[in-house]
């Protein structure tokens, strides 16, 4: 009798390991899925001060810098100012080198990834990392950029990094009505 308990002790431990296994490895792809969107969304903030820092170095010197390093320290006009405060690197691949859209004149125009895994949120075509393109964006309170639009290829039409807020979701804007009371 003692050895049939010992067996069905056995038994519910294998059936205890193999469910634990079945729920880790299910932690574990939920893990790696948070890691990815972790990196992506880093991806978008990097890339976003990119494409910012291209757009104030045009509106500063009117062209593009010819390297990533001129947005560290731009001495054009005689003081220094300071485009990028360090040189981002790629959070998908883990390497400091982008990928790079230049215009006729040699300047970087844009900024890319260099992997072509696919994105975790997909975003209209865009199926892959490499394929999300940070283009230089005027800084606020620019009113436009002395570089000619034609800079860039023609056949590329520019689309904002992100959606235009609409002025409801605006902090401070006036709202209708409130149910708070009051307006």
């Amino acid at each position: 009798m003692g050895g049939r308990r010992r067996g069905f002790s056995y038994l519910v431990l294998l059936f205890w390991i193999a469910i634990s296994g079945v729920v880790l490895a299910a932690l574990g792809q939920s893990w790696s899925l948070d890691a990815r969107r972790a990196r992506e969304k880093e991806l978008a903030f990097r890339g976003r001060e990119y494409a910012l820092a291209l757009g104030s170095y045009s509106a500063a010197q009117g062209k593009y810098p010819e390297q990533l390093s001129d947005l560290l320290e731009d001495r054009g006009k005689g003081d220094l100012k300071r485009h990028l405060r360090r040189l981002y690197p790629d959070p998908i691949t883990g390497s400091g080198e982008w990928g790079l859209e230049r215009d006729d004149k040699g300047g970087i125009v844009a900024v890319y990834s260099l992997s072509t895994l696919p994105l975790v949120r997909r975003k209209d075509e865009v199926r892959t990392y490499r394929q999300w393109v940070f283009r230089a964006q005027l800084p606020a309170g620019v009113a436009s950029a002395p570089v000619a639009a034609s800079a860039v290829e023609p056949n590329t039409p520019f689309k904002p990094l992100f959606p235009p807020t609409p002025a409801s979701s605006v902090v401070g804007a006036p709202v209708a009505s409130s149910p708070f009371g009051g307006n």
